[in-house]
């Protein structure tokens, strides 16, 4: 057979103008870079929180990996046509007081301002927990709902008018049980309250996913954060009460 010079050229051609379009790349689902411009179809979902939302608890998280995350198994069950930003910060809050790390109140963190370039089409909060433990009487529940509430609103008025979803705290009942009582007494009664007053849905992830987690299955070794099947949970039930 005898060689063909032209032939060979032409593959070799074709070969590098392929590697060079980036054909087969892959692209991360729940990349947070608000620069990043999708196709007009793509849905947009900011999960905006604290550790539970970021993932602490789950495989890798140590090494800031949080691909078992529930944003992240949110963005794989719902599959290429959302992208699914994490906008979890641990140990952030919503109540701000004099002698709280103010670093850490939501609305001063970094994640606060990724959430806002990300161009959300939907967004899902899910704060609350860290406030639980300096909850002592209704007076201390109400100025954190009025906090609460300025901060949903905020996700409201974005340029995109984002669909808001508020998801409850899941129980602390293995943690700490006073804890527990201060969540169920303060702050689970005003995540649904806010929800009902701003018209935005409200998923009740507590009671929907209580008798699962009491088993202490779904729970990492300090029985406040979830695991990887923990996070697997929620992100399903989040999934099945999105209206989409």
């Amino acid at each position: 057979m005898r060689f063909n010079f032209k032939k060979c050229l032409s593959f070799l051609l074709c070969g590098i103008l392929l590697s060079a379009c980036g054909c087969g790349a892959g692209e991360n689902n729940t990349n947070t870079d608000a620069s990043e411009k999708d196709d007009n179809e793509t849905i947009r979902i900011a999960c905006v929180g604290d550790s539970l939302t970021q993932g602490i608890g789950a495989t890798g998280w140590k090494d800031d990996i949080y691909t078992f995350a529930y944003p992240q198994q949110l963005n794989q069950i719902l599959g290429d046509k959302y992208k699914v930003g994490n906008f979890g910060k641990g140990s952030s809050y919503v109540y701000y007081y004099e002698g709280r790390t103010e670093s850490l109140w939501y609305p001063k963190t970094v994640q606060y301002t990724l959430s806002n370039q990300f161009e959300a089409d939907i967004v899902i909060i899910l704060l609350g927990t860290n406030d639980a433990r300096v909850m002592n009487n209704t007076a201390d529940s109400e100025a954190w709902k009025a906090e609460f509430t300025t901060l949903v609103e905020h996700y409201l008025d974005l340029e995109t008018k984002p669909e808001v979803y508020i998801v409850s705290s899941i129980t602390l009942s293995l943690y700490d049980t006073d804890k527990e009582q201060q969540l169920k007494d303060y702050i689970l009664p005003m995540q649904q309250e806010v929800a009902h007053e701003l018209n935005c849905k409200f998923i009740d992830i507590y009671h929907g996913l209580y008798d699962y987690f009491i088993t202490g299955e779904g729970f990492a070794s300090d029985n406040l954060h979830p695991n990887d099947a923990g996070y697997r949970k929620m992100a399903e039930y989040i999934a099945d009460n999105l209206e989409l």
